[in-house]
């Protein structure tokens, strides 16, 4: 079933169908996840626990150039992103890559899982977004969660979670990664209609009722054949 559906001008996605913005992969306030630790620059009072709407979960591409994202690609009916992110890298010399932290060449254009939330006490809008393992996990977790939850209730819904983390076995060793943890659902759109059953309509030219048997009828009196019975 369809996993995007709108509510004024919320659009709901989980497949990659939200068309708001094409140039940028990112919406509202960054939050950043870093060592089990959710945080948003410049706001020491941001609460991880929310509670948070869930209306978008997807993967794009972004380029990096100086430290900053440059352009990015969003997900197309028909394109496979992996594919496309190997071929814009090829595009691009590798002398002009720049080094990673271990003094690697880096590739200009990452896959990005990302996720929209919105602040339920203020609607605050929030996006977290990354190009690591443990983002690709809890992203691609919460789409399959939304998406079998949309199959069993047979309607659009979203999500409301919490940020936590969960730990995870990582190349370098164990680590943290981000976990959208739900914690309630929230429909979207108009409930499921439920068909009014009425009473069947004789057809015409149809087998007919068998009739009903009940106690004999018994011949009326003369006085009631009469209608002239006078009260004692």
């Amino acid at each position: 079933m369809a996993s995007t559906t709108e509510n004024g001008s919320l659009v709901v996605s989980f497949d990659g169908d939200d068309q708001d913005d094409r140039n940028s992969l990112t919406k509202g306030t960054i939050i950043k996840f870093v060592d089990g630790v959710w945080s948003v620059r410049d706001d020491p009072s941001f609460k991880p626990e929310g509670p948070f709407l869930g209306y978008c979960a997807d993967l794009g591409l972004q380029c990096w150039e100086g430290g900053m994202v440059v352009d990015c690609r969003r997900r197309t009916p028909g394109v496979r992103l992996p594919e496309l992110c190997d071929q814009l890298n090829s595009l691009i010399p590798q002398e002009q890559w720049e080094m990673d932290l271990n003094g690697d060449p880096r590739k200009p254009w990452e896959l990005a899982w990302f996720v929209y939330l919105v602040r339920l006490s203020d609607g605050g809008l929030f996006c977290h977004i990354n190009s690591t393992t443990g983002c690709r996990i809890g992203v691609n977790e919460l789409k399959e969660r939304v998406q079998v939850m949309q199959a069993l209730r047979g309607q659009s819904i979203a999500p409301i979670v919490k940020l936590t983390s969960l730990p995870f076995k990582a190349k370098m060793g164990p680590k943290q990664r981000p976990q959208f943890e739900i914690i309630d659902w929230h429909p979207f759109g108009p409930p499921p209609t439920t068909p009014v059953v009425g009473p069947k309509t004789p057809q015409i030219g149809g087998p007919l009722e068998p009739m009903k048997v009940g106690k004999p009828v018994k011949e009326p009196t003369l006085a009631e054949e009469l209608n002239d019975a006078l009260p004692f």
